[in-house]
């Protein structure tokens, strides 16, 4: 699994929030879709609530084409984009997890809040 995504969302966890975290997603199966019954679902998902929901954390998937995802990110429109990886071309304002897991695409990006 991209356990990644874990340890990047206990980072970006503030003792004081007020607005939920805005994360967006694109469809990538099998880590990030809707199912049969248009219900969000995926590796990358439901880690990713399971995580934000024990930690009582609030959250809203936002789906967006991957190219507008990067973008919002930079300008602080979402807080996360799931299935980024780090390049040394992306701006340094973002932030990506180290991978656990070896794959092509395991961490995620975000702006630091």
């Amino acid at each position: 699994m991209r356990l990644s995504i874990t340890l990047l969302l206990l980072l970006l966890l503030p003792c004081g929030w007020a607005a939920p975290l805005k994360i967006g997603w694109s469809h990538w199966p099998p880590y990030q879709y809707q199912d049969n019954k248009q219900q969000l679902t995926g590796i990358d998902i439901e880690l990713t609530r399971s995580v934000l929901e024990e930690l009582g954390r609030e959250y809203r998937f936002v789906n967006m084409p991957w190219a507008r995802s990067l973008h919002a990110l930079q300008y602080a429109e979402i807080d996360v984009a799931m299935g980024a990886r780090y390049l040394p071309e992306r701006p340094d304002s973002l932030t990506a997890a180290n991978p656990i897991a070896t794959a092509s695409s395991c961490s995620c990006c975000t702006t630091k809040i």
